[in-house]
């Protein structure tokens, strides 16, 4: 059990990437068992795993190939400290020099129990050494590691200390703010110390004094070490930054679009752009209010819904929304593709005594769902301004199933539904679709 303790406590990141892991998994599952059941395509949530490899991949690589395994924390957690360093001869720690430093005045080191007894009254002994500079350093010694644990943590508590991170290999560092000044904790077996300085420099030349009295390499947290960089060398992991930004800018333009495409209908052979417009043109939501027209030159076919549209009063006050969707189908006769451009637009506003505000946003790209819906209360006015008997107004608006019958006259006349970020030239389609 200590061993996973302190293997948890050695790889933080480690446990941190396979939580986000198992909560991935599970919201993907929830969500393509919803997306099968409702008929829909699992090509977008295959696009957004592919999006997290690339961006998160390359960081799980490395932190997991840097893991440390459950002996090496373990050992880690359980440095072993020379027990003849922290000998105590008459009620002193026999050799100050090896546990302080070389440097230490030893007409400067105090007990430290009755300084602190909040958290070192259980300790078999301790010192306290004060340094010229500011510097302090702790060393107690306690019955058992679960005791010097013990004391660590009320060390916190009671000094405030914040910001804390490291590990159990190299200690932990954090701010106390009452003191304006740096603290590294380091926990072996037993033996608590805590040395204290003005900055994390202060913190790292009292690390290395101390590093024969611990018996493990302490380095200040957040410096890392030359081996940290991947790949060893820093110009490379830039130039590898760059390689992974433009495949997942790459990925982001292609894969989306790959993820809302719909291929032609199996067996269907490629009309004309003329019959495909005409069977655009005949799509007809008796439901929701839809407009379709067709551009001067034939080749863009506008779809909008108008699928909200209400005013209504409550407490004097007037309030309206107004939602309007709209795509734009552009045909391209040459390579039997439908490409798509959506807008979405939203307006609420309010008038009273106190006040009017309106609230407007507008946006364009790709849609892959969009359900609504919402229900208002109030005594609702008619487009021509006047009071109705209705006390509520609601809309649904489920966008899936909205686009369905163009979709299908799309990909039944043996072209491919294409959804794009913006209409790009036929120069840049390699990348916008």
């Amino acid at each position: 059990m200590h061993s996973l303790q302190a293997w948890v406590q050695a790889n933080p990141v480690v446990v941190g990437i396979a939580a986000f892991a198992v909560i991935l998994a599970f919201l993907m599952l929830v969500i393509g068992v919803s997306m099968r059941r409702a008929g829909l395509s699992l090509r977008p949530i295959w696009f957004f795993l592919g999006f997290v490899a690339i961006v998160g991949g390359p960081q799980a690589v490395f932190h997991l190939a840097n893991m440390k395994s459950p002996e090496d924390a373990a050992a880690a957690s359980a440095s072993e400290i020379d027990s003849e360093v922290f000998a105590i001869v008459d009620g002193k720690f026999a050799h100050p020099e090896e546990v302080f430093g070389s440097d230490v005045d030893t007409t400067l080191v105090q007990p430290a129990k009755p300084i602190f007894p909040e958290f070192l009254s259980t300790a078999m002994h301790a010192e306290m050494a004060f340094f010229a500079t500011n510097e302090t350093v702790l060393a107690s010694v306690f019955p058992s590691a679960d005791a010097a644990r013990q004391a660590m943590e009320t060390y916190v508590q009671y000094l405030q200390v914040s910001h804390l991170a490291g590990s159990e290999s190299t200690g932990w560092v954090g701010s106390r703010a009452s003191a304006n000044d740096r603290v590294q904790l380091f926990l072996a077996g037993p033996v608590f110390m805590a040395w204290t300085g003005t900055h994390d420099e202060f913190l790292a030349r009292r690390a290395a004094a101390l590093e024969p009295a611990l018996g493990a390499a302490v380095t200040v947290a957040g410096a890392p070490a030359a081996g940290d960089v991947p790949f060893g060398d820093l110009r490379l992991a830039i130039a590898f930054l760059v390689v992974n930004v433009l495949v997942a800018a790459l990925w982001f333009f292609k894969g989306a679009t790959w993820a809302a495409s719909s291929p032609p209908a199996p067996g269907a052979a490629p009309v004309s752009i003329e019959h495909l417009r005409e069977r655009l043109l005949a799509v007809n939501e008796t439901d929701t209010p839809v407009t379709v027209a067709a551009s001067d030159d034939g080749t863009t076919i506008d779809v909008t819904w108008r699928y909200a549209d209400a005013r209504w009063i409550d407490h004097a006050s007037a309030h309206g929304l107004r939602r309007v969707h709209r795509i734009s189908i552009v045909l391209d006769a040459a390579s039997h593709t439908a490409r798509v451009l959506e807008f979405w637009a939203a307006v609420d506003w309010s008038a009273g005594g106190g006040g009017a505000n309106i609230r407007w946003h507008a946006a364009r790209g790709m849609n892959f769902f969009n359900y609504q819906h919402e229900r208002v209360f109030g005594l609702q006015v008619s487009p021509e301004g006047a009071l109705t008997p209705n006390l509520s107004y609601a809309y649904t608006f489920n966008l899936q199933e909205l686009k369905r019958p163009f979709i299908q006259a799309v990909t039944r006349s043996g072209w491919t539904w294409k959804p794009v970020f913006f209409l790009a030239p036929a120069w840049l389609r390699w990348l916008a679709g």
